[in-house]
């Protein structure tokens, strides 16, 4: 089955079988099937169950289409719905609904939530120009994909960045966000080499065992990101109830 499917859809493919011996009337799937070697290609698999004289499954009927187009065309609209147009990372609505999602299944003490930003980065705009200032943005979006791959993050507007992500220790937090500000340190820009760019970090820990609302841990995160900016920029806070 492996070399005939792509891998990604084995459950799809027990989930084909395990409607049959169920005797579910009729099946639908979209599956990846190998015509040629490492090519794969989508196809619809749609079927009929038939039933023997005693009510059970004996075989299906049915036929395999060739969906692929289609399907690559739906991808392709539902990442540009879902992806912003510059860095390609998840946009406001999807990343936010995304997250959502992932704290009503519920979370550890391990989970965090970031806002981040570029900090001056109207200077930055102003005094190199668009271009260079959205080359900054892509390279901190590549850093932090790079960084934590597990994590969903999104742009949610302007300079201004959020993600979400499971860590096993805080100190790994800190470790990876300051990874960051080292890409940054190495941009230059023709003559402006004594040019800093950093990013700020504002980020709070999940609480696990209770309903974790979106809103009030980008509340909490921002706090601590306006704590930081006030004090110490290109660096990363953790929310505390002491910061006002």
């Amino acid at each position: 089955m492996g070399e005939l499917f792509h891998p990604d859809d084995t459950e799809k493919i027990w989930k084909l079988c395990e409607d049959f011996r169920n005797g579910k009337p009729e099946i639908y799937s979209e599956i990846r099937k190998q015509y040629e070697e490492n090519k794969y290609t989508w196809v619809s698999v749609e079927a009929k169950t038939m039933l023997d004289k005693q009510g059970k499954p004996s075989h299906v009927i049915g036929k395999i289409s060739n969906t692929d187009e289609k399907i690559k065309q739906e991808q392709e609209i539902k990442y540009q719905m879902e992806r912003d147009q510059l860095t390609g990372l998840y946009n406001k609505q999807t990343v936010e609904k995304l997250i959502s999602e992932k704290l009503a299944e519920g979370v550890g003490e391990s989970a965090y939530l970031v806002l981040t930003d570029v900090d001056e980065f109207k200077s930055l705009n102003d005094t190199l120009g668009h271009l260079f200032g959205d080359g900054v943005l892509c390279t901190f979006a590549n850093s932090m994909v790079e960084i934590f791959p597990e994590a969903i993050i999104g742009r949610t507007g302007g300079d201004e960045f959020i993600a979400f992500f499971e860590v096993l220790w805080q100190s790994d937090v800190l470790a990876c966000l300051s990874r960051i500000n080292r890409c940054f340190s190495r941009i230059r820009a023709g003559d402006k080499d004594k040019l800093k760019i950093s990013v700020s970090f504002g980020y709070v820990q999940c609480e696990p065992g209770t309903d974790n609302n979106l809103e009030e841990l980008k509340d909490k995160a921002d706090v601590a990101l306006c704590h930081l900016k006030q004090n110490s920029k290109g660096t990363a806070a953790l929310y505390n109830t002491s910061m006002k």
